[in-house]
């Protein structure tokens, strides 16, 4: 059985104002995003200014940074650092 790898793009330096949403449309138009998530402190909420941007699979993610520079400015209020981590799916425990 083989699996696909998903792709999970960090993106920092990002400005306090850039919400998920921006960031989500401007890494939808690289391939299927399945989730952002941009960090925020525990108590306040305030953006930390990182994230993550999880694709469905490996080779969007490995496109974004190929296309890009690794900083970019990828639409009005999203500059980003990116670097990619592959994800290998959970596997389910063999039954015996």
């Amino acid at each position: 059985m083989s699996f696909q790898l998903s792709a999970s793009l960090y993106v920092g330096d990002l400005h306090p104002s850039t919400t998920e949403m921006m960031v989500y449309e401007a890494f939808s138009q690289v391939g299927p995003v399945i989730s952002v998530r941009i960090c925020r402190h525990r108590l306040t909420r305030r953006s930390l200014g990182y994230g993550f941007v999880n694709f469905q699979n490996r080779h969007d993610g490995e496109f974004y940074l190929n296309k890009w520079p690794v900083t970019t400015t990828t639409s009005p209020g999203v500059t980003a650092t990116c670097s990619l981590k592959l994800q290998r799916p959970l596997s389910r425990p063999r039954r015996g």
